[in-house]
């Protein structure tokens, strides 16, 4: 964390935010001595490129959005739903308020959502892949107007700005998205544009957590009952 710290110094410093952030991990930071969760994948471009294209109607008329995130097993796949359901209700602007959810302990989590203002989302979430094995994440907005993804159209697997081939073979990937954070990685630069922001004062950081907490609960009781269930409000 130490160098995620430097970074986000520098950034207070050099715009003159006069807050005291102290980064606590990637799920936490500490404002003026109070610590509170973060949300860096709404620091993401691709997913503030979304949202801004369901904000100003370009895409209208939404019919669904598609979730899939298959990360290294042994991973959460609560906290991994808890993290879409934000993706979700960020980029659309609208919470959920019921869930269907069916589970292959430990390794497969899907489920299907209702918004308020009506968008129906399917999450497709799985821990199954090694750990020297890159995370697959697609999102995908299908709508009246057209459809939008953060993946290039028939893209399996997450690509790379600079691959270098070694001599022995091996493959290095780098992937620099902020010129002024130059040489974190992207979940990095998410850390540290979220922390900058919150300290900004920037309402699109904040999420409501206790909500959040109550979709997964729903999640939980739909997977025992095997219903659909609200989430509580």
């Amino acid at each position: 964390m130490k160098k995620l710290q430097e970074k986000l110094d520098f950034l207070l410093e050099k715009y003159a935010v006069n807050v005291k952030v102290e980064i606590c991990d990637g799920k936490s930071a500490k404002f003026d001595g109070k610590v509170r969760e973060i949300y860096p994948w709404r620091s993401e471009r691709r997913f503030f490129e979304m949202k801004k294209a369901v904000d100003i109607g370009e895409l209208n008329n939404i019919s669904t959005f598609r979730i899939t995130h298959i990360t290294k097993q042994g991973t959460d796949l609560y906290e991994l739903l808890r993290r879409e359901a934000d993706v979700f209700e960020f980029i659309l602007g609208s919470k959920i308020v019921e869930i269907f959810a069916v589970e292959n302990t430990g390794y497969a989590l899907n489920a299907t959502v209702l918004s308020e203002n009506g968008y129906v989302g399917s999450f497709e979430l799985a821990s199954t892949l090694s750990e020297n094995e890159i995370p697959v994440e697609k999102h995908e907005i299908i709508a009246k107007s057209g459809n939008m993804c953060d993946m290039v159209v028939d893209t399996q697997v997450p690509q790379s700005s600079i691959y270098v081939m070694k001599a022995d073979g091996e493959t290095s990937r780098y992937t620099d998205v902020d010129a002024e954070l130059f040489g974190l990685s992207i979940d990095e630069c998410a850390i540290v544009r979220t922390c900058w922001n919150m300290a900004r004062g920037e309402s699109s950081m904040f999420a409501d957590g206790e909500h959040l907490d109550a979709v997964i609960s729903a999640a939980k009781k739909s997977i025992s009952d095997v219903e659909n269930i609200a989430v509580a409000k």
